[in-house]
């Protein structure tokens, strides 16, 4: 599920990894924009498997 994948993530990349994936310091329940986009990429890889119909609509991230 996404929260157990986003739990993971943000436990992969630690406190300095993932600091500026909010608004502020004290408020981590909220995304700031990079935050967005890593919980995006997050939704995006499971699309293939949990909504098959959607893959070939969806683009390869940029290297």
């Amino acid at each position: 599920d996404l929260h157990q994948k986003s739990v993971a993530r943000f436990n992969q990349l630690g406190d300095a990894g993932s600091n500026d994936f909010s608004p502020s310091k004290t408020d981590r329940t909220h995304f700031s924009r990079k935050g967005a986009w890593e919980i995006a990429r997050l939704v995006a890889a499971e699309i293939p498997t949990t909504v098959p119909d959607l893959k070939p609509y969806l683009k390869q991230p940029a290297p």
